[in-house]
């Protein structure tokens, strides 16, 4: 600290314990914040993929119903193709 009282009040929180108390304060809250950042970032991503998974499931039930509907789609075609 460029100051004398700057570096008094150094002084100070070093001699108490009070710097060592902040500084192990803050990793630990630290710790803790990355923590739970991680564990819904996780969840999250569970969800995205449930979400994928379920869109995949209707698509696949869509596919599977679909060629009923396209041999339909197809025989009326045919009949507009001969007409004309």
């Amino acid at each position: 600290m460029s100051t004398a009282i700057g570096s008094e009040s150094l002084n100070f929180f070093a001699r108490s314990g009070a710097l060592a108390f902040g500084i192990v304060y803050g990793a630990i809250r630290t710790r803790a914040l990355n923590r739970k950042e991680a564990r819904i970032e996780a969840r999250e991503e569970a969800l995205a993929k449930k979400k994928a998974e379920r869109a995949a499931k209707r698509a696949a039930k869509a596919k599977l119903q679909q060629p009923e509907a396209k041999q339909e789609d197809d025989f009326w075609g045919e009949l507009l193709k001969d007409s004309k």
